[in-house]
């Protein structure tokens, strides 16, 4: 599986519009069609903040861990996205 595929994987599991997590991001959503369709690579920075919006890690992203979080994981990002409010 790809990068982009497990982006739009994990966007589907947290039932977000591609647009919604774009502008979450700070970013087009032509932007992130390019990268779930393969046709680009997100940058660090971009790919740090889709996986926070999505509940998830880059690792995973990248195919390094499992979709599961650990409880504290999932606190530390919810923290996070409730300070970025």
């Amino acid at each position: 599986m790809t990068i982009g595929q497990r982006i739009r994987q994990a966007r589907d599991a947290a039932r977000l519009t591609r647009d919604a997590l774009a502008k979450a991001c700070g970013i087009n959503a032509r932007s992130l069609l390019d990268y779930e369709r393969g046709k680009t690579s997100p940058r660090v920075d971009t790919m740090v903040a889709i996986a926070a919006e999505l509940g998830t890690t880059v690792a995973h992203l990248i195919g390094e861990r499992p979709l599961e979080l650990t409880k504290q994981e999932r606190a530390v990002l919810a923290a996070l996205r409730n300070h970025r409010e």
